[in-house]
């Protein structure tokens, strides 16, 4: 058995049926073919395309997991509904508050936590800054 738990098969017009069904493809592929779709678009567009096509097949697929996280984010901003911080020093103030349920961050954010104490007063001010910045 491959280590593949899934295949899904999209492209335009017969080409993914007649791939499916043709003898070049592997036995133990063909076990495993969990949905054959029709795209519109190539590339990028069309690997999405298919992947949307494809959820109800694809519900533990981490992707899909991010895609849906992704769009609750997008339609809590639309909606207005107060639960959604973005920004460094919003999103670290709900940690703090301990008001976060989730967090999205972008992996190759470049911000450092500086923390600036007043010698005078021993006040500690945290402040954000992007790499590079003076």
């Amino acid at each position: 058995m491959p280590n593949v738990a899934g295949l899904i098969v999209a492209g335009y017009a017969d080409f993914k049926n007649k791939l499916s069904e043709s003898a070049f493809l592997d036995q133990r592929l063909k076990k495993i073919i969990k949905s054959i779709v029709d795209i519109s678009y190539g590339g990028e567009q069309g690997f999405n395309q298919a992947i949307d096509l494809s959820k109800n097949h694809l519900q533990d697929i981490k992707l899909v997991q991010e895609q849906k996280l992704i769009s609750k984010f997008y339609e809590e901003i639309n909606l207005e509904t107060g639960k959604v911080v973005y920004g460094v020093v919003d999103t670290m103030r709900a940690l703090a508050e301990s008001a976060a349920d989730k967090i999205v961050v972008y992996d190759e954010l470049e911000i450092m936590r500086l923390e600036v104490k007043d010698k005078n007063t021993d006040e500690v001010d945290v402040k954000f800054i992007k790499s590079g910045d003076d």
